[in-house]
């Protein structure tokens, strides 16, 4: 009998060994780690004697302990197992990893709560791959700004009234097939790249600029006034004449278009096609100055563009 149980103990800690989980059994009494395993030397980087008979505090620091004090006594309070996720904490090798663990509460004497097992793994690299899924559904992979499908969502959540009122402003880049046909897709990446970018330096925190299509970007706003969105246009328009004179190859061109919203009366649907329409005016109407001017430039570096694109000098703006 004695036999039988040094076996099956034998094969019970070999089972605990194996298990890539890092394993803690920790004495409520003493407050001391009375076993663990391989694979919580591999997580943390810190050889077993370093564990065993050790306090939490010994062992994780001050700081670290208190987080498990908190999920201990959760767990005894329940006196059942607690899964708790996504926590970080520092490793012996400095680094800071994130984890998921479980907390079980043992009654080894009489069903008295004695021990807390506790497993734990490292789940850093699983957390990385989620938030970059996560992040990659609601951003543009090309300007690194928001996607049309956060923007709709966004649109949605703004609808309520409560962060009335509400502004949007829509840009789109002229001359965009010029610009693709005649220098290449690669060139028009950049155009877009350089117009995320100044958007970004316009808006606030909170403000939501995105790309809602291949070269239509759009800025929701709320709790701003129809004052400060004139003003955000204008530091668009700003921002876009400081990049046109530092470049030296062809200038960039938005059209801009603006609308608010002061309650729910008006859907954000109505606000978005009201500023999608005043944008829609602006490009008619500079849409042959912008378009003879890119040609201009393009003739002027020896780059001639595609016969069905306008040709000729330069013309003024139109007036106002």
């Amino acid at each position: 009998a004695e036999k039988q149980l040094r076996n099956n103990e034998i094969f019970l800690s070999s089972i605990v060994e194996h298990i890539p989980s890092g394993i803690f059994v920790k004495n409520l009494a003493s407050n001391t780690y009375i076993l663990t395993n391989r694979g919580t030397e591999e997580i943390f980087g810190m050889p077993r004697h370093g564990i065993l008979q050790k306090t939490p505090q010994e062992v994780f620091g001050e700081e670290q302990s208190r987080l498990f004090e908190v999920q201990d006594a959760e767990a005894l309070e329940r006196n059942d197992a607690v899964r708790y996720e996504d926590f970080q904490l520092t490793t012996a090798r400095g680094e800071v990893r994130w984890f998921s663990c479980v907390k079980i509460p043992l009654g080894l004497i009489e069903n008295k709560q004695t021990h807390i097992l506790e497993i734990i793994d490292d789940i850093t690299e699983r957390k990385e791959i989620q938030d970059r899924l996560r992040w990659a559904s609601f951003h543009d992979g090309l300007t690194q700004i928001y996607n049309r499908s956060y923007f709709q969502e966004e649109m949605a959540r703004l609808s309520s009234g409560r962060f009335d009122p509400v502004g949007i402003i829509i840009c789109d880049v002229d001359g965009m097939k010029l610009i693709n046909d005649t220098l290449g897709h690669a060139t028009g990446d950049e155009v877009l790249k350089i117009t995320a970018r100044i958007l970004r330096q316009t808006f606030r925190k909170e403000d939501v600029v995105a790309r809602i299509g291949g070269d239509e970007f759009a800025v929701l706003l709320p709790n701003i006034t129809y004052l400060l969105l004139e003003e955000r246009r204008k530091q668009i328009q700003e921002f876009l004449d400081q990049e046109n004179r530092e470049r030296e190859d062809f200038p960039l061109f938005l059209s801009i278009g603006i609308a608010l919203r002061n309650s729910p009366e008006m859907t954000m649907e109505e606000l978005f096609h009201r500023a999608d329409e005043n944008m829609y005016d602006q490009k008619l109407r500079y849409r042959e100055f912008r378009e003879k001017t890119l040609v201009a430039h393009f003739l002027a570096r020896g780059i001639t563009p595609p016969p069905e694109h306008p040709r000729g000098k330069t013309i003024f703006p139109p007036k106002g």
